[in-house]
């Protein structure tokens, strides 16, 4: 039960009004009756029924008013006295009301006998007893009457909604015993952000238990999270993925019951080549080759994402293609102790004024098949009109990593006279086109700026 409804209950306790008149009540034992009759002083005055349910007045005696309402007493009254006074006049009411003791026992603010007037009902019993706590289980109420074998059972839910019938006016010897709300104590450990024994006054289920244990760690393993039963011999196992998206039921737990969150273990990879961050990775078992090169801080631009080679910890290597971001390959779970090498691509560039598109182009990935000084000018749209092509310029570094230039005839090579050479990577070719009228300039001063326009780093 909530707090606000405690509060409401214990203030509807307070509040409600007594369910019937008191003057219209039965008279019983130990009442005080307020009697007046006109013009008769020494008739008018308060009266004590007796345990037999007798008053004694003057003129007539004893008069029987057991459980009949003041009303009825005071229409008895006038006739018995007609007898002795012309046309009397009189007056009944409650002075006071015999007490009654009942007993309050359990989630009430003041345990304890409680003594009230007869008449008096359940709810004000109640507020005697101070209401009930915020742990009363308030549709649980057990009524024990005096010379009945066996209690009742009341739900004061339902008296609060009108239900006059629930609402017992109480009898001398009565006990109430309101229970308290069953308390749930739950274990949430392991990958959770606050592992703790949960206390609940109602019933929780699995996913609402994880996240009220402040949900899932990093390193949670949410697919392997164990669900020990109170004197169950064996854990349920859950996906709690498939719990997130709906696909599996959500079980009610109950007191006793422990709940697991495993963790991830741990494996060590180092990654190297194109990536933003190369190095040792200490990442959660079972983590894939995408996720990997994600937490190795993605590919360089210059990557080759289609080479990236695995090694295990046997030697084994695999060659796997992460061209896509949903490629097949980046599924692939990289085993404790790997090696994961992503290669830069194989390039060369095709620059100078003679083709019309110069770039840096790729190599085929595969690194067998051959690829031609011919096949590179036709990516580059072929040498145009004017070019100088007697003297193309292959640029190869040499060994101190220098430009080392080879002069080319492009018309010798189609015409088979000469050798048409096989492109490395981080060749450059130099298309010349300039005017033979224009400012003669050394071939290092035409191909500098272009060597230094390069992206990539190749010169």
């Amino acid at each position: 039960m909530s707090r606000l409804y405690a509060f409401g209950l214990t203030l509807a306790l307070l509040l409600t009004p007594v369910a019937a008149h008191s003057q219209e009540l039965p008279v019983t034992a130990g009442d005080r009756l307020d009697v007046v009759v006109t013009g008769e002083a020494t008739l008018s005055r308060v009266y004590t029924v007796d345990r037999d349910g007798n008053i004694f007045l003057d003129l007539i005696g004893k008069v029987s008013v057991k459980d009949m309402s003041p009303a009825q007493v005071r229409d008895e009254l006038t006739h018995r006295l007609s007898d002795f006074i012309k046309a009397p006049q009189v007056g009944v009411e409650f002075k006071e009301r015999a007490q009654v003791t009942v007993g309050f026992t359990g989630e009430v603010g003041k345990p304890g006998q409680v003594l009230l007037p007869k008449g008096k009902h359940l709810l004000e019993g109640l507020a005697l007893a101070e209401g009930l706590k915020i742990t009363a289980d308030s549709r649980n109420v057990r009524f024990q009457r005096r010379g009945e074998a066996a209690p009742r059972t009341l739900d004061l839910s339902r008296v609060l909604e009108k239900d006059a019938a629930l609402n017992i006016e109480l009898r001398d010897g009565d006990s109430i015993y309101v229970p308290a709300l069953p308390v749930y104590h739950i274990d949430v450990l392991g990958a959770v952000n606050k592992p703790d024994l949960l206390i609940r006054k109602e019933k929780i289920r699995l996913l609402d238990a994880v996240l009220a244990a402040g949900g899932f760690t990093e390193d949670a393993n949410r697919r392997a999270v164990t669900l020990q039963r109170k004197g169950a011999s064996e854990a349920e196992v859950f996906n709690l993925e498939n719990l997130l998206a709906g696909k599996d039921g959500n079980p009610l737990l109950d007191d006793g019951d422990s709940v697991t969150v495993p963790a991830y273990r741990k494996v060590s990879v180092k990654v190297f080549g194109s990536v933003a961050k190369p190095g040792l990775l200490r990442v959660r078992e079972g983590t894939t080759l995408q996720a990997l090169i994600t937490e190795a801080g993605g590919f360089n631009v210059d990557a080759n994402r289609i080479q990236v080679a695995v090694r295990d910890i046997t030697g084994s290597v695999q060659k796997l293609s992460l061209s896509e971001v949903n490629s097949p390959d980046g599924e692939y779970v990289v085993p404790d102790g790997a090696e994961v090498t992503v290669p830069p691509l194989l390039r060369f560039a095709v620059t100078g004024s003679g083709v019309p598109k110069p770039e840096v182009y790729p190599l085929p990935a595969d690194g067998k098949t051959k690829f031609y000084l011919t096949d590179a000018l036709v990516m580059a749209g072929g040498p145009i009109d004017r070019a100088k092509k007697k003297h193309l310029y292959l640029i190869r570094k040499d060994p101190n990593g220098k430009p080392d230039p080879r002069s080319i005839d492009y018309e010798a090579v189609l015409r088979k006279r000469v050798e048409n050479p096989v492109i490395q990577p981080n060749d450059v070719i130099f298309v010349d086109a300039d005017p033979d009228n224009k400012q003669k300039l050394s071939l290092g001063e035409k191909l500098a700026p272009f060597l230094r326009a390069l992206p990539f780093g190749l010169f």
